[in-house]
């Protein structure tokens, strides 16, 4: 049901629905080939079976982005709130 949900529902991020993750499990589920899938969603079929696979070994948390490298958060959460609030005053209050 949460599958369905994520797949149709308008609440679900939009990079989920757009790369199709949901639907992919779904189609699999009623165990449609990885051709068939493929041609349904308009994906490769490298996807069709990365995103197959990845359920398979996580279940749901399988369908989320992964970590990506890359470079390190310049400031501190606390730095960063420093300044969002410093950003939010009124130039008479500074």
């Amino acid at each position: 049901m949460r599958l369905k949900k994520m797949a149709y529902g308008h609440k679900t991020e939009h990079r989920l629905r757009v790369r199709v993750r949901a639907q992919v499990v779904l189609h699999a589920a009623r165990e449609r080939s990885t051709a068939c899938i493929a041609r349904e969603t308009g994906l490769r079929l490298d996807t069709v079976r990365r995103w197959h696979g990845r359920f398979a070994q996580a279940s749901m948390p399988g369908l989320n982005e992964r970590q990506r490298c890359g470079r390190p958060a310049s400031f501190t959460p606390l730095q960063a709130a420093d300044v969002k609030a410093l950003a939010c005053r009124l130039p008479a209050e500074r």
